[in-house]
Parts: structure tokens; C-alpha cells; sequence
């Protein structure tokens, strides 16, 4: 796919201006938290995807790229934030070089510019995994399940899985909660049939037997059956003159009101929802602001054609990155989404009671008007219009917040004397004639086929919903199902891959270690052996460390089994931070035995660690950086020598006694630091760790001496006069160098603790710093540029050489004869 031969940013991040060699190789950057390690994974990132993830996700509200990017000197400038990567695309077999800007991230200049190579780099912009943090590291172990899910699915190209399955329980859903309603319904036209037929239960064979009685008395065929095609008022001839509503069923719909509207059940369960979501939502405003953003990111998603933006027309670097980054929104308002859910279904349970309650209005503002009592129809109608537009108030999350007092009160209180009159209306029902038995019959025909059909048609209703839900059932089952059982099988790969890449980096504890991962509905749940006492959560048992690895073995079998042979880059950024010592010589044999054609791109604060990257051939002398510090005004300042040196000479000149000073302290104090670790120079212990240049330097030169005088001896042991010479001559300069070096010792001093700085002549540092450059140039090979080290055993040092091998000082002594 691709590697990389050289980096060069500027004003980036934390970065002003570096240029670093790659050279396809692996590589290291190593140096102190803070120094700006971090700002070249970024730059990486940028150039070949055009966003910075550091600047996205959980814990980055008010971060952007077009903000936060550019350097914070440059930070208005943002065209000057630059990073031009060259890269070797091993797909074309041809080197490419992109230069991206944070002023038009989406516009980078490439060269050459193909067709090809376009269509190549289009392909990488999708992978921003190969950049790793810690943070992603961790995101994969200690994590819920769904998190997990959605994050090892979005590496693995995936989450349109996850999209379906969550389409199709949205769908289920939304007509579970349609059954609900119209099963409600089908209750209320139920009791209203019943109501009329004086019937507590709803039964075919007694409402046909109670309307049949009816039918026989107008001498009408009785009814065999009730159902969708029966009519109960067939064969009615309707005399106009005679009035359709009889004086028992109108009696019974004013009770049946009256009875409504004092039932202080009446959608009180879903009212209570309602009260409580608002409670939370009062605890923590936030949630509302979520609630109101949560449709927005969802619309959005669903228009994302292209890569651009529909919500703000800003164009990303690809459909999917833009497509995903609108993913993670929705996915952190998964609590919200509930809540919101929540309130949606109560809102509908009392939407649906006030309906059952406005089909008995309108029975009884029927009656209303046959007394001429249009009065009490238009206020029950407006009543109910009222109730109405409350409920679906209730459905927007302000409005339900500022009707809270209404919900604990009586919120469906009638109008001023409503219920008086509609007792009025009752006592002049009373007062009715009795109807002719057949004018009776004829009217309660008549009204309950009113009732039966609108029963019918809810009963239609449920049967048509039953049907789609258990379709809907159906089909989610099945799918997940099917995405169960080929997600585990992909797991099954990855899990092999994962178990053993982490027994061999534990192999002297965790030999026989086995995982086990069990995808769910919307989930992935992990499983690790613990030292063969079973399978457990990873964080039950396992150390940070532990945990880091088990992180970083996940990924780089994710990435093996997404890429294969195209996996040919990885920048990990102190992903093994919490790694010990013991075991990352162990990582550096996992990369090199599995991964042997990856460039990896590690950052580490930890220089033994860096180290052991060397010695194992991981990286070579030539591929690695180390930087120093870190200030506003530079930088990263990186340990190469003659570049510091070089750098404070341009102080020094400029007049900037202060920064001159500080800079060559700064270096001093890491290179007589390395020096004693290279040389095993015996430094007095500080608990703190904090050594500085007069804990090192005594002891860094006085060992330098003594393997000099033991390889001059083992030299002359084994009749080597070449070695001989070269050490005596070595010795003279030595002597001659530390003899100068103790002369200027007063201003290395006063440079050293700050002392007095400010009255020091440029002269005085010019003088200094060409003693220091001879001084370094003792421990450093002129081939290599890398420092001298002893090699071999603690017990048995073998040499004393440099990396590429053109300084080597034999330790060992011909053995007497």
C-alpha cells in the first residue's frame, strides 16, 4: 500500500519546522512527554487522510482542525500549517509526494499527479487506522460492549452492519409501538360497542344474541356471524322522521363520559414517563441540548451522499470519514436516544387515550345537538381540540418541560360547567317519551353498527400490525442471526491471530493464553485467559500493562486480517507505554517475525525502550529521533548533535545570550545522560531520577578513561599495534580536550545553574562552544555520527565501538598461556 521516506512539517501541532528521514524503514521518535513526539503523528495523519483524530471524538467538543491545527503562533495564519510527506506507494511501484495545508485541507498537491497514484491515496484517506494512540489501543479493550462492537466494526470496514441492524430494530420499534396503539384503539371501540350493547366483555356470540333480540323485533333475519362484511342495521328501511338515537344508548354514553373524565387513571402510567424524563432532564440541561442536536446528526447522516457535507457544506476527505464522524456523534447520545424513545412512546399512550376519550365526546356532542344544546357540543369539540394540541406539545421536549406543573396536576380538567351541563344533558335524556319498541330496536340497530364498524376496522387494524410486527420480528431475528454467525466466524480468525501474537509476547507467563469473542445483537463481548484460571472481562484481572498489549495485539491482528500484505504502515504513538521493559523486546520480535515488510512508526518516552528497538534490529542507528524538549517558540528540539550546537551558535551570534545558554545546558545534561548509559558509567542513585550535568559528567568521562585504558591493555595483550596507537593517540586528545574543557569549567558552570547568564560576552560562548563540540566529538564516531557504547554482557563487556562498526575497541584479553 504505502511507506513512508520523509516527513516535513511545518508550523503544525506543536511543530514549527522538522524534517525527518524515513526512508521506508521503521522508525522512532523518542523524547519526554511534551516534547512534541505527538505532533508528528498528527502531521502523518493529516497529510494522508487530511484530518487530525485527535481533534474528533469523545472529550473534543469546540476542537476543529480549521481552529486547533495550526501552531498556536501561527494560529491566524493558517495557510503557513503545512506538511508535505513523501511516500513510496508499493501497489505503483513509484515514490509521490503530498503537500497539505490546514487552510484547504481537502485540496492537497500531489505529484505525480495520476490518475492512478490519485485513485491509490483515495483508497489510504479510508484507512486512518493505521494511525493508533493509546487512546484507540484502549477503546478496544476497556470498553462496553457495544463500543467495542462499533469500533473493531468501523476498523474492519464493517459498520454498515451495525447501521442495518440498528435500521431494522428502529423499524421494529416503531411498529411495536404502532401495535401498542392500535391495540389500545381496538380496546376503546371495543368498550364503546360494549357500552352500547350493555356488555362488560366484548364476545361475538353474546353482542350477536343481544342485537339479534333487536332484529327479531323488526322482524329482520337474525345474524348468523359477526364480522367484517356483517351489517347488524341490514334490511333497515330509515325512516327520516323518526330519530337514530335511542334513549337507553344515549343515557349510557353520558355515564360513560362522565366516568372518563373523573377516571384519574386515565393515561396516568404514561404521564408519570413523561414526569420523569423531565426531572432528569431538569438535573442536567445538557441532555436537553443533545435532544435537540440528536435529529440533526440523524438527518444528516441520511442525506450523506458525497463528501460533503449536507449540514454545513464543509467537504471532507471522504464519505466514509464524514459518514463515520456523524456516527460517533449519534453514538454518544445512546443514552439520549432512550430518553428520548421513552418520551416518544408516553406522549403516544396518552395521544391514544385522548383518543378513546374523544370518541366518546363525540357520541355525546351528538346527543348535545338533538336537544339543541350546540352550546356544550362546540365546547366538548373544543375541549378535545384543546387536549389535543396539548398532547402533541407533549412530543417536543420545551414544551413538555414548561407543562410539568399541568402533568401533576389535573392537566385534562374540563371547561367552567361542563360537567354540570352534561348532567343537565342526562336529566333531559330522562325525560325523553319512550320510543316505540321498534322505533327502539330500529335506533339501537342503527347506533351499534356505527360502533361495530368502527370496532371492525380497529380489528382490521391489529390483524394488518400483528402481521408486520411479526414480519419485522422475523427479519431482525434472522438478520442478526446471519451477522452473528458470520461475525464469529471473522472473529474466530482474528481471535487465533490475537491469542497467539499476545503468547508470544508473554511467553514466559501466559504461554497457553486463549481469548474468546462472543458478538451479540449491537455487541462484542471479550473474553482473556488469566495465567489458565479461566476466561474474564479484560480488566478484571489484567495489569494496565497487560492491558496495553492485549490492545495492541487485537490491532495488529485487526489490521492482518483487513489489509494482509497490504498492511505496510503503522504509526503507533506510545501505544505500549505501559508495557514493561521485560516484554518489549519481545514486541519488537512479534513486529519483526509477523509484520517484516510493515514500516513502523513508534513514539516513546521511554529511551531504554528505544534502545531495545535498536539492538533488535527494529530500527536502525540511522532511523530514529530524539528530541530533547519542547518550547512554544521552537518546537520540538531534537537531539541531533551538531545540529543543537549549530543552533546555538545562531543564539549565540544573534546576541540571545539567555536562549544560547539554556539550549546547550538542556543538551548537555541528555547527552551525558546517554553517554553514562552507553558507557555503564557508575552515576551516584537519585531516587528522583533528576540528574544533572555535575551527577553525570565526572562520572561519564572517568568511565570513557578506564575502557580506554583496558582496551589499550587487551590491545597490547593481543599484539595489536594498530589498536594500540590509535588508543594512545585517542588518550593525548582526550587529555588535551578535558584539560581545555576544565579551563572553560567556570562558564560551563555558570551556564549550567543560570547563574549570572545575562553578563556573559558572546565571546565567552563562542569559546565554550568549541570546546563542547571537541568534547562530544570524543564519545562520537565521524562515519555514523552515532556515540560509542560497550557492547556484550554486564559481567563480560565484549567492545567498545559505535553502531556501524568502524570504532571497535576489543574488551577482551587474550587469555595467558
Amino acid at each position: 500500500m504505502i511507506t513512508i521516506e520523509w516527513v516535513e512539517i511545518q508550523e503544525l501541532r506543536g511543530i514549527r519546522d522538522l524534517k525527518l528521514d524515513m526512508k521506508s524503514n521503521s522508525f522512532a521518535i523518542c523524547g519526554p512527554n511534551g516534547s512534541g513526539k505527538s505532533g508528528v503523528v498528527d502531521a502523518i495523519e493529516f497529510a494522508l487522510t487530511g484530518n487530525i483524530s485527535r481533534l474528533k471524538g469523545r472529550g473534543t467538543q469546540g476542537l476543529s482542525l480549521q481552529k486547533h491545527g495550526s501552531h498556536i503562533l501561527a494560529r491566524n495564519n493558517a495557510e503557513t500549517a503545512v506538511v508535505t510527506l513523501g511516500v513510496k506507494l508499493t501497489e505503483l511501484d513509484c515514490e509521490v509526494t503530498i503537500k497539505r495545508s490546514v487552510k484547504r485541507p481537502d485540496e492537497p498537491t500531489i505529484v505525480p499527479d495520476t490518475e492512478e497514484v490519485k485513485k491509490e491515496l483515495h483508497q489510504l484517506s479510508k484507512h486512518p487506522e493505521v494511525v493508533l494512540s493509546r487512546r484507540e489501543v484502549i477503546k478496544f479493550i476497556l470498553t462496553e460492549a457495544s463500543e467495542r462492537s462499533k469500533g473493531i466494526q468501523a476498523l474492519l470496514r464493517l459498520d454498515g452492519i451495525e447501521d442495518t441492524r440498528s435500521a431494522l430494530k428502529s423499524a421494529q420499534n416503531k411498529i411495536k409501538t404502532m401495535n401498542r396503539a392500535q391495540q389500545k384503539r381496538r380496546e376503546n371501540e371495543a368498550q364503546l360497542l360494549c357500552d352500547h350493547l350493555e356488555l362488560s366483555v366484548y364476545d361475538e356470540e353474546s353482542a350477536m344474541e343481544v342485537c339479534n333480540i333487536s332484529r327479531k323485533a323488526l322482524g329482520l333475519p337474525v345474524l348468523k356471524a359477526l364480522n367484517s362484511d356483517t351489517h347488524i342495521d341490514a334490511g333497515i328501511e330509515i325512516d327520516q322522521s323518526v330519530p337514530t338515537i335511542s334513549k337507553t344508548g344515549s343515557i349510557a354514553d353520558i355515564d360513560s363520559l362522565v366516568t372518563s373524565i373523573n377516571d384519574p387513571e386515565v393515561a396516568a402510567n404514561h404521564v408519570t414517563v413523561v414526569l420523569r424524563i423531565c426531572d432528569g432532564i431538569k438535573a442536567d440541561m445538557s441532555i436537553l441540548a443533545d435532544m435537540q442536536m440528536l435529529p440533526f446528526w440523524m438527518q444528516g447522516l441520511d442525506l450523506v451522499d458525497s463528501e460533503a457535507c449536507p449540514l454545513c457544506d464543509v467537504s471532507w476527505a471522504s464519505q466514509s470519514a464524514l459518514e463515520s464522524h456523524l456516527r460517533e456523534k449519534i453514538a454518544r447520545l445512546e443514552a439520549v436516544q432512550v430518553m428520548q424513545s421513552e418520551l416518544q412512546d408516553a406522549v403516544a399512550g396518552i395521544a391514544t387515550d385522548i383518543e378513546s376519550l374523544k370518541a366518546r365526546v363525540d357520541a355525546v356532542a351528538k346527543i348535545a345537538k338533538t336537544q339543541s344544546l350546540d352550546g356544550l357540543a362546540t365546547k366538548l369539540n373544543e375541549w378535545m381540540k384543546s387536549l389535543a394540541g396539548f398532547v402533541k406539545g407533549l412530543g417536543e421536549v420545551e414544551f413538555a418541560l414548561a407543562a410539568v406543573d399541568r402533568l401533576s396536576s389535573d392537566w385534562r380538567a374540563t371547561p367552567h360547567g361542563m360537567l354540570e351541563s352534561l348532567k343537565d344533558l342526562e336529566k333531559q335524556v330522562y325525560l325523553w317519551p319512550e320510543q316505540d319498541s321498534l322505533v327502539e330496536a330500529q335506533s339501537f340497530l342503527v347506533r351499534a353498527q356505527e360502533r361495530f364498524a368502527r370496532f371492525k376496522d380497529a380489528d382490521v387494524g391489529c390483524v394488518k400490525v400483528a402481521y408486520a410486527m411479526s414480519a419485522a420480528n422475523v427479519l431482525y431475528d434472522t438478520y442478526c442471526e446471519e451477522v452473528r454467525n458470520t461475525l464469529q466466524s471473522l472473529y474466530d480468525q482474528v481471535e487465533g491471530d490475537f491469542s497467539e501474537y499476545y503468547r508470544q509476547l508473554n511467553s514466559d507467563d501466559e504461554a497457553e493464553f486463549r481469548a474468546r469473542f462472543l458478538p451479540e445483537e449491537g455487541k462484542l463481548n471479550l473474553e482473556v485467559d488469566f495465567h489458565g484460571q479461566g476466561l474474564f472481562p479484560p480488566s478484571a484481572y489484567h495489569s494496565e500493562g497487560h492491558q496495553d498489549a492485549l490492545g495492541v495485539c487485537l490491532y495488529l491482528s485487526l489490521m492482518k486480517h483487513l489489509l494482509g500484505d497490504k498492511f505496510t504502515l503503522a504509526v503507533l504513538d506510545d501505544v505500549v507505554m505501559s508495557v514493561d521493559s521485560g516484554h518489549r523486546k519481545q514486541f519488537c520480535n512479534l513486529l519483526l517475525s509477523h509484520f517484516p515488510n510493515t514500516q513502523f512508526i513508534i513514539t516513546t518516552h521511554d529511551k531504554v525502550w528505544a534502545a531495545q528497538m535498536r539492538h533488535s534490529g527494529l530500527i536502525s542507528s540511522k532511523s530514529s529521533a530524539d528530541f530533547h524538549s519542547w518550547t512554544v517558540e521552537t518546537g520540538p528540539i531534537v537531539e541531533e548533535d551538531e545540529e543543537v550546537l549549530e543552533e546555538v551558535a545562531n543564539y549565540v551570534s544573534a546576541g540571545n545570550i539567555p536562549q544560547a545558554s539554556s539550549l546547550l545546558r538542556r543538551h548537555l545534561e541528555f547527552v551525558m545522560a546517554q553517554l553514562a548509559h552507553e558507557l555503564r558509567a557508575k552515576v551516584p542513585f537519585r531516587q528522583d531520577a533528576d540528574y544533572d550535568l555535575g551527577d553525570l559528567f565526572s562520572s561519564v568521562v572517568g568511565q570513557h578513561g578506564e575502557w580506554i585504558k583496558k582496551a589499550r591493555s587487551v590491545a597490547d595483550s593481543w599484539s595489536n599495534e594498530e589498536d594500540s596507537l590509535s588508543l594512545a593517540s585517542l588518550k593525548d586528545s582526550r587529555s588535551n580536550i578535558i584539560q581545555r574543557y576544565n579551563d572553560e569549567n567556570w562558564v560551563v558552570n555558570k551556564v549550567v545553574h543560570y547563574n549570572d547568564w545575562a553578563t556573559f560576552d558572546p565571546a565567552d560562548l563562542q569559546e565554550l562552544l568549541a570546546v563542547v563540540s571537541d568534547l562530544l566529538n570524543l564519545f562520537k564516531c565521524g562515519n555514523c555520527k552515532g556515540w560509542v557504547y560497550v557492547s556484550g554482557p554486564k559481567a563480560s563487556p565484549e567492545s567498545l565501538r559505535c553502531r556501524c562498526n568502524v570504532i571497535s575497541y576489543n574488551l577482551l584479553k587474550k587469555a595467558q598461556t
